[in-house]
């Protein structure tokens, strides 16, 4: 099924946030959420479990959270029975910042400091804006949760 996005558009313009959470999981198609715990999360975790608790939420911890980050996360997951799946690197951030020098920017090649390495910072870094495809993104990550 092809959606029409002028039509689904104007015919959610004044519908409300879990209207549209309602429709797009109406849709019938397999459905994932992504999150990255950051300060909107509990919004849109909330309308999520809300209309299915069972929707696969996916969470890409690079370990660069603050302390806080993951407390409320856990919170989070908790109080709203979220289906969450933590995908996590294997290499600690410290590991990581002290091997190649932190996290590249997109774009970057090669090591963030001399001496660190080579690597194709696309592979290691979230290339995907808040749209829901995240978690195609994940390069040597495993799923701990």
């Amino acid at each position: 099924m092809d959606l029409d996005l002028k039509t689904v558009n104007t015919s959610l313009r004044d519908a409300s946030a879990i209207d549209v959470v309602q429709w797009a999981l109406g849709l019938g198609r397999r459905t994932i959420a992504t999150t990255s715990m950051g300060r909107n999360a509990a919004v849109m975790l909330n309308l999520v479990s809300e209309v299915d608790k069972s929707v696969p939420t996916i969470w890409v911890d690079t370990g660069y959270n603050l302390r806080d980050t993951y407390i409320v996360a856990e919170r989070l997951i908790r109080d709203l029975e979220v289906n969450i799946h933590v995908y996590s690197p294997e290499m600690t951030s410290e590991r990581r910042n002290a091997i190649m020098g932190g996290i590249p920017t997109a774009g970057q090649t090669g090591p963030v400091r001399p001496g660190a390495g080579g690597f194709q910072a696309g592979n290691l870094v979230d290339r995907y804006p808040e749209r829901g495809d995240r978690a195609q993104a994940v390069a040597g990550y495993r799923v701990t949760g």
